[in-house]
């Protein structure tokens, strides 16, 4: 039960961040169902967060100090998820154009400087093997 209980608390931090970069970027195909997520979904993690530090810890804490800890973990979880998401974003970017505009030449440039720092890594490796470096 704990595993998949915090399975479904990343998964939802996850779906919260990635609902806040599509608010952010005005994406319009999401924009409802980011909507929803950004609306309820944080409420749905701090409740999560509150079963999880008061339940299933059986932790002797107040009800404020409680009620502090799963907001500030539930802050914690989102700003970590969104920014993983973002990250994702800039690669997805980087790597959508570095292969557009390497189409562009028939990845004849990649190609070839991959062949040649193959190579030379390669001579590399023998002359350390054989010892003559």
């Amino acid at each position: 039960m704990t595993t998949l209980f915090y399975v479904l608390l990343i998964l939802f931090s996850l779906l919260i961040g990635a609902a806040l970069w599509s608010a952010t970027l005005k994406i319009k195909r999401f924009e409802r169902a980011a909507d929803i997520c950004l609306r309820g979904g944080p409420w749905i993690v701090f409740a999560m967060l509150l079963y999880s530090v008061y339940f299933m810890k059986n932790d002797d804490y107040g009800l404020l100090q409680n009620l502090f800890l799963s907001l500030v973990m539930t802050a914690m979880l989102i700003v970590g998820a969104a920014l993983m998401v973002g990250v994702l974003i800039i690669f997805a970017v980087g790597a959508y154009w570095t292969f557009v505009t390497l189409r562009g030449t028939n990845y004849a440039v990649y190609g070839r400087r991959v062949r040649m720092d193959f190579s030379s890594l390669w001579n590399k490796i023998k002359n350390w093997v054989e010892g003559e470096e």
